[in-house]
């Protein structure tokens, strides 16, 4: 009888969307809101009038473990689900048996259990599991937003006299590890938070930066290629400077700072496109 209901219930709502929508076929991606008062619940996705999402909704703030559940047609089997992070890296997966009520349509329901993922947005895939067939047909891929995620952080290095243990400290640098807004290239934060310089805080800690102008010195290209991070500036990052320990602390910075992001640990400094003589 529950089964029933829930077929019921989803019949409705895929009526009241063909109705809405001139009783067109949906594009392959498709999300009708039905409006609360109707008791009939929130958004409906549909793909190619195949399969239906009743929960999660698009957008919907999820957390572990995440509740599927809706209607495939009949014939195409089991159903998977597939939780992805803003990079497309894979979350969590599963699959859940589809269960006939004499219709056309079978009910589906299923979890996702998951760790805190890496970014606050992501994607929810659900689709026939055909294990013959890898390629996903009927594929509805919903947007979902995660209500808890890990927080993104950068480590940057900066110059700072006293954890200096000799002397000599040319090329000496020291990590601040810090929180910074999801980007799904790191990279990018790591290098605004670097050419800003260290925080009020970070100075009051004995951290102090190489960079003749702060503020001044931009970043005019960034490049992953080959495992090699290759970064271009503009000429003021090595404008007026003349100190040989200076300057090779700056090298160090930038290239300590980046090179997290190298398969090689090989980072390309240029100026203006060249790389002859630059922080030298």
């Amino acid at each position: 009888m529950a089964l029933a209901k829930r077929l019921a219930h989803t019949l409705v709502l895929l009526g009241l969307m063909l109705m809405l929508t001139g009783c067109q076929k949906p594009a392959s991606f498709f999300v009708q809101s039905v409006d609360s008062g109707s008791g009939l619940g929130g958004p409906v996705a549909v793909i190619n009038d195949n399969i239906i999402v009743n929960q999660p909704s698009a957008d919907a703030l999820v957390a572990s473990p995440l509740s599927i559940e809706g209607l495939i047609h009949v014939g195409l089997g089991q159903v998977a689900f597939k939780l992805l992070d803003a990079d497309n890296q894979i979350v969590s997966e599963g699959s859940a048996v589809a269960f006939s009520d004499n219709s056309s349509w079978s009910f589906y329901s299923g979890s996702l259990e998951f760790s805190p993922p890496a970014s606050p947005t992501g994607w929810l895939e659900v689709y026939p599991a055909r294990k013959k067939n890898s390629t996903k047909k009927n594929l509805v891929k919903l947007p979902v937003k995660f209500k808890d995620y890990q927080e993104s952080f950068v480590t940057v290095y900066f110059s700072n006299p006293k954890l200096d243990s000799s002397s000599n400290r040319c090329g000496q640098v020291y990590p601040v590890k810090e929180a910074v807004e999801y980007t799904p290239q790191l990279i990018f934060r790591a290098l605004d938070r670097l050419l800003a310089g260290p925080t009020e805080d970070q100075k009051k800690a004995g951290y102090s930066t190489n960079l003749p102008a702060v503020g001044e010195v931009k970043a005019q290209k960034v490049d992953i290629i080959d495992g090699r991070v290759y970064v271009d500036f503009n000429a003021t990052i090595q404008s007026g400077l003349s100190d040989a320990c200076q300057i090779q602390s700056l090298r160090a910075q930038i290239v300590e700072t980046l090179k997290i992001f190298s398969d090689t640990d090989e980072v390309i400094i240029t100026i203006d496109g060249q790389a002859k003589n630059v922080l030298q």
